[in-house]
């Protein structure tokens, strides 16, 4: 997919404008006019491509800022949210921006010190509070802002985290020449045992398969916030989060990065996420029993996208896939009945061929005999997996 420079959207020759592939919005009061021409002209003309080109022109020639929509989810982070959403009232950026915070059935102070810092707000950025019967988790807070959102671009916060105050600018600014799918900032962590920044990795423009390398290799981070989505890339795509997991970013991140065309990375600190043991991420380590269920159910749920969507054989997607399958056969090794189970679905749906990457040249021998038990026939495989397993246990 072509991105449109701010060249071309200043080019007076209108047919060359909506010819070119852009980025995926949707500005609705352009519908009637534009839409009629251009369907006049082709009848086969895709109404989604329409409506990007209509948004585009709406954006460089008239100049209008994009505007942003925040999500944050709110479940119990009295000591926090002060702090996060102090950050989004003093963003520096001059377009509109929404904030939908979620309370996600609080039953602390949460909601009340969010309330208040809300009502005494002055400022340009409108906030919405939409709430939750029952605590339904993170993913299902997300999947209520983005819905509720009517942004150009979404921006997801963890409640106990906190933008700089520069971060909606830095992140909005590549697209005053180019529009693309997904914008990414560094981030800095800090509390536990680390203050040091977790990644940074070099800046850029990333298409194709160096877009999917850089993802699937994790030199891009897997986590969900801190990350300008197009809104209407995720809805044409339909992508939502999995409801009901713990790790749903790894999840999100694989659908997600499957369907980009383009992403520009900018190495400005951005983001300032809280290292904490009742977070999330705590959970994963404290509780094995929902981490092992949850990665059963994100195996399946990405074997049975691969099995769907047939995209090929990349190395670098298949590592990060069996990386994380490896992962959940650690993590449930007391129940071999379920891992001998997954791994006979696996090899059963997943087309994964570690000797036709060999033959193609994409994978060295070492790693197919680190692969063994996709090599060998299904019955040896798992016993080898199994053992091998066992083995790294008792270490």
């Amino acid at each position: 997919m072509c991105v449109l420079s701010r060249k071309d959207a200043l080019c007076p020759d209108y047919d060359k404008l909506v010819n070119v592939a852009t980025m995926e919005f949707v500005y609705p009061f352009f519908d009637v006019d534009i839409r009629r021409i251009q369907v006049r002209k082709k009848q086969n003309r895709d109404v989604y491509n329409i409506k990007k080109k209509c948004l585009i022109f709406f954006l460089f020639v008239l100049q209008k800022l994009l505007s942003i929509s925040i999500v944050i989810p709110v479940y119990n982070v009295e000591p926090y949210i002060a702090d996060c959403l102090l950050s989004v009232m003093r963003q520096t950026y001059q377009g509109p921006i929404e904030c939908i915070v979620v309370d996600d059935a609080c039953t602390d102070n949460s909601m009340t010190i969010a309330k208040e810092l809300i009502a005494g707000y002055e400022g340009p950025i409108e906030f919405k509070v939409l709430c939750h019967e029952n605590n339904m988790g993170i993913s299902a807070a997300r999947n209520t802002g983005m819905d509720a959102a009517s942004g150009d671009y979404l921006l997801y916060i963890d409640s106990d985290d906190y933008l700089s105050d520069d971060c909606l600018e830095v992140l909005a600014r590549p697209l005053h020449e180019k529009l693309y799918d997904m914008v990414v900032g560094n981030f800095a962590a800090f509390g536990g045992e680390s203050n040091a920044r977790l990644w940074v990795e070099q800046g850029g423009v990333y298409e194709g398969d160096r877009l999917r390398k850089a993802c699937f290799s994790k030199e891009v981070y897997i986590a969900a916030w801190n990350k300008l989505y197009s809104l209407c890339f995720l809805r044409h795509h339909n992508l939502v989060f999995f409801e009901g997991i713990l790790m749903e970013d790894v999840l999100w991140n694989y659908c997600v990065v499957q369907r980009l065309s383009n992403m520009c990375v900018v190495k400005d600190v951005t983001y300032h996420y809280r290292i904490r043991r009742q977070s999330i991420m705590g959970q994963i380590k404290m509780n094995l029993g929902k981490t092992a269920d949850s990665s059963y159910a994100i195996v399946k749920q990405i074997i049975d996208h691969e099995f769907v969507e047939n995209t090929g054989y990349e190395p670098e997607r298949m590592a990060y896939i069996n990386s994380f399958f490896l992962k959940y056969m650690m993590r449930d090794f007391g129940n071999k009945a379920r891992m001998r189970a997954l791994y006979m679905y696996v090899r059963e749906h997943w087309d994964y061929s570690p000797m036709k990457l060999f033959r193609a040249g994409l994978m060295p021998a070492s790693q197919v005999k680190k692969h063994l038990y996709y090599v060998l026939p299904p019955l040896l495989g798992w016993w080898y997996l199994y053992l091998k397993i066992w083995k790294n246990s008792r270490k």
